[in-house]
């Protein structure tokens, strides 16, 4: 549960309302798509941003908007620096999330050890989700 999150294309910063007994800490940023320089993430995190994703201060700016309060929970199911995470993984599934088949066998096909990778990110997918 972050105290704020950061819309990192326009720099707007949205506060989530309070729920629960759970003390809120740090910045989620949101971001147009994945970042994966690590002098970027650095500096990120020098500003207190404790998560990335993309969606949540698209929702926050339209609940704003509408003078609805709304608040986030996040699961983290991959970590900044993680060599399974780049933006090859993402050519890896199509716009609705689905796997997209031919793409991965021609990734493993070139890459095999990337089983491994891709397995543990699925894994921590999967414990982020439970």
């Amino acid at each position: 549960m972050p105290e704020r999150v950061l819309d990192l294309a326009t720099g707007a910063e949205h506060r989530p309302a309070r729920l629960g007994g759970a003390a809120p800490r740090g910045t989620l940023a949101t971001a147009d798509g994945l970042i994966v320089d690590p002098d970027a993430i650095a500096r990120l995190a020098e500003r207190g941003v404790v998560a990335i994703d993309m969606e949540t201060a698209a929702i926050a700016a339209v609940c704003e908007r509408r003078g609805r309060p709304w608040s986030v929970f996040r699961a983290i199911s991959d970590r900044a620096g993680d060599p399974s995470v780049d933006a090859s993984v993402l050519a890896l599934v199509g716009p609705d999330g689905r796997a997209n088949l031919p793409a991965l066998a021609r990734t493993l096909g070139r890459r095999p050890w990337r089983v491994l990778l891709l397995a543990r990110l699925a894994r921590d997918l999967r414990r982020a989700t439970n």
